[in-house]
């Protein structure tokens, strides 16, 4: 009846609530409103109908005791929202004005999400109806700056020019578009083109 799921979530009593159409990242379907918009539908065994009657996309649905959270951007923006089983008393439970809420992952009353390359925690009420703590996820990341380390090349790939001088014992090279001279056997390579 109600076709293939992209995201399903289980209540203890075998109640159900999937997600159809729209896929698990509303960020992809920024707005969309069309035929293939996400929407939720609740219920047990084959018995299933829409959670919410509303031209929009909703994704992720997770149970908080009798409530649902979901993310929805029928606002505008894609936001944590909670709403009654019965599909009733819409609660917003986040105000991220620049970025789609992303990834959201709940456990317990503890939810989880992205925005804009932030982390954030949401602990919520026992009902699921508000949000008691919410916070951004300070992560200090150590790269291993691989891309601003010293590489050194292989000169013959990059030689455009060279001269010996007569008795062989020196040579000046052009690489890189750099001039460079250098004792054949013995002494330093002197580079004598200017940084910049």
């Amino acid at each position: 009846q109600c076709g293939p799921a992209t995201h399903a979530a289980f209540h203890a009593d075998g109640r159900m609530v999937i997600a159809r159409h729209g896929g698990t990242d509303l960020a992809y379907w920024k707005r969309y409103k069309g035929g293939r918009a996400g929407e939720l539908w609740i219920g047990q065994g084959e018995d299933f109908e829409k959670l919410l009657n509303r031209p929009a996309n909703s994704a992720r649905p997770y149970w908080i005791g009798e409530r649902i959270l979901f993310i929805s951007d029928h606002e505008g923006s894609g936001q944590v929202y909670s709403v009654d089983s019965n599909g009733e008393n819409l609660r917003k439970l986040t105000d991220q004005r620049e970025f789609y809420v992303r990834g959201l992952s709940v456990n317990g009353r503890r939810a989880v999400y992205h925005a804009g390359g932030d982390l954030f925690y949401m602990s919520l009420s026992e009902d699921g109806q508000k949000v008691e703590e919410h916070l951004k996820i300070e992560i200090e990341y150590r790269s291993p700056r691989t891309q601003t380390n010293r590489r050194f090349v292989s000169a013959p790939g990059y030689l455009e020019d060279y001269e010996l001088d007569p008795e062989g014992e020196k040579a000046v090279i052009s690489a890189r578009g750099k001039s460079f001279s250098f004792d054949l056997w013995r002494g330093p390579v002197l580079m004598h083109s200017q940084e910049g």
